[in-house]
């Protein structure tokens, strides 16, 4: 709990974050916007967040955690049955990921030839779905997941299941504003975030929360806010709320805006979702260069109800 006042904090030394939260059922929560903020006193945040909630597990959703299995049948419409190679190893209530490669048949398939060439598995990363086990039928060799996969999966592109990295689930972040110092450097131009010495180089990827190797959790009533000591109308250095590899996250009544580098690579977004099953309502977007964000094939079954993207791109 913090109650009304300024939270100073910054990443130290080589952390990737300033704040990480990283266990079950913990809620960090203030007196509201406008009377909890937490102040970001630091600008060089190239691919780092203020608050990270994430698992202390390394990898993603394509991280095999083991007993991968070969689905044996091409998946051609949303189904929650899941036949296998074999189901040892795998039991009730095991979380899992039900993927398939994007293949040059899957590329050629879309019509991407020649767009999508040449990107390969670390790009592309190919069609995924996190789901929970719910029963297993032994003598058929078959998996009941929890929820319909949205997409294809074909024998062809090697559809499998494996387990899931470790999640969290039961996190909240609620009741607070949130910002950072500007940069006081120059070079903001659209490339810039590539060259060493821009300010757009220490911008890079930078973000107020990310949220990832997350389920079950929410944000809630949390605003951006500009620092007193910002000397331009800027909340923070790039990106806003993060959701990466979560499902079942709410963010609700949440405004972010107002991002000092906007140029390319991912910058100045203020809702970008790579998770699943996540709902955003009644939430704002202003001056960004994108308010709300679908990002990558695994990107699915996501609803943003009631939201403002204003002087911001959708």
């Amino acid at each position: 709990y913090m109650p009304a006042g300024v939270y100073k904090v910054k990443p130290q030394g080589a952390n990737g974050e300033a704040l990480w939260i990283k266990k079950n059922k913990i809620v960090l929560r203030g007196d509201g916007p406008g009377k909890t903020f937490i102040f970001n006193d630091e600008y060089k945040m190239r691919s780092k967040s203020v608050i990270l909630v994430a698992s202390e597990a390394s990898g993603n959703w394509y991280t095999d955690a083991g007993d991968s299995v070969n689905i044996t049948t091409d998946l051609l419409k949303p189904t929650d049955q899941v036949p296998v190679s074999s189901v040892s190893g795998l039991s009730v209530g095991d979380w899992v990921v039900l993927r398939a490669d994007p293949t040059q048949a899957f590329i050629d398939e879309h019509n991407m030839n020649p767009e999508w060439n040449g990107y390969g598995d670390s790009k592309l990363r190919g069609v995924l779905f996190y789901r929970q086990i719910t029963t297993i039928d032994s003598t058929n060799n078959v998996l009941t997941v929890d929820a319909p996969i949205r997409y294809q999966l074909k024998v062809r592109d090697a559809a499998r299941v494996h387990r899931a990295i470790d999640h969290i689930e039961e996190v909240g972040l609620e009741n607070f504003s949130i910002g950072g110092r500007q940069h006081t450097g120059s070079g903001l131009g659209e490339e810039d975030y590539k060259t060493p010495g821009k300010a757009a180089y220490d911008m890079h990827g930078a973000n107020l929360i990310k949220v990832d190797r997350t389920r079950n959790s929410w944000v809630k009533d949390v605003h951006s806010y500009r620092p007193t000591v910002n000397l331009g109308d800027f909340h923070s250095v790039s990106n806003g709320l993060i959701l990466a590899a979560v499902r079942f996250v709410t963010v609700s009544n949440c405004d972010f805006q107002k991002p000092q580098y906007r140029g390319g690579g991912g910058n100045g977004y203020m809702y970008r979702l790579f998770g699943q099953e996540c709902l955003v309502m009644h939430s704002a977007s202003h001056y960004s260069r994108h308010g709300f964000v679908f990002s990558n094939m695994h990107c699915s079954g996501n609803v943003i109800l009631r939201c403002l993207s204003h002087c911001s791109g959708f």
